[in-house]
């Protein structure tokens, strides 16, 4: 697997089929929080669907789906940033997976958010999130001012390189102030084929500097606020197209 190591930052600058949906609707039910966990890709009746998974025991521990992440920020040389979550796959032993040489890449959906000690929705943050790769030419996007699409870049080449033991790619998030706070940032992927639809949207929940139970609970109401209310979920674990959860065995 591919995977950027931790440096700092040298610089500051389609819809699912009635059966897919039905199918969704049914794991959701049961969310696990999702802190410190890779954000697992997957495709599923053609549209990118996001879960947890663990590089670590990649591809045998996984759980879809889930729409919001967290994430510690960290400074170093002056900068507050984090390689975390990553991006993790493919798992096409769940759903249908993706043709050889498709790209995933992402768009920032709108303004970054702070949290007030209560919820989100006090309107866009002064701060800005900065999102990047390492690699030459490196690619680069700043979250907008006000609720407008961003359009982001490719963080997968190749979508499907199972002999190469899977992807699992880490972009760069950067806060460009060092204010202390909880940070939640909205997202999209989206795949280079015209036939898989772009996914819902996800979120990504930074704690910089404030406590971990705080943290928790920015989480904890992100997906009780903006994560849509499970509906028929129980559907999908029982017909085993999204089974919640397999682990590497012992």
């Amino acid at each position: 697997m591919n995977h950027h190591s931790m440096t700092a930052p040298t610089t500051r600058t389609a819809a699912l089929s009635g059966s897919a949906a039905a199918a969704l609707l049914a794991l959701s039910a049961s969310h696990a929080l999702a802190g410190g966990s890779d954000i697992a890709i997957t495709n599923i009746g053609g549209k990118v669907v996001t879960g947890t998974g663990d590089h670590t025991f990649y591809p045998n521990e996984f759980e879809f789906p889930e729409r919001v992440f967290g994430a510690d920020l960290l400074e170093q040389g002056g900068f507050v940033f984090t390689d975390e979550p990553g991006w993790l796959g493919p798992f096409d032993n769940v759903g249908e997976g993706f043709a050889p040489g498709s790209s995933l890449g992402f768009n920032i959906r709108r303004a970054l958010r702070s949290w007030t000690g209560d919820e989100f929705f006090a309107g866009p943050a002064p701060e800005h999130m900065r999102l990047y790769d390492s690699g030459p030419g490196t690619n680069q996007v700043f979250s907008p001012p006000t609720d407008v699409l961003v359009p982001g870049f490719a963080v997968i080449a190749d979508a499907n390189v199972h002999a190469a033991g899977g992807f699992d790619e880490h972009p760069f998030y950067e806060l460009t102030t060092n204010t202390p706070g909880i940070y939640l940032l909205e997202l999209e992927i989206w795949s280079s084929d015209p036939g898989v639809a772009t996914s819902d949207p996800i979120w990504i929940v930074f704690n910089y500097g404030l406590s971990e139970p705080e943290h928790e609970e920015a989480i904890e109401w992100t997906e009780a606020n903006l994560v849509p209310a499970p509906g028929a979920l129980a559907l999908l674990a029982g017909a085993g197209l999204l089974s919640g959860r397999r682990r590497r065995s012992a």
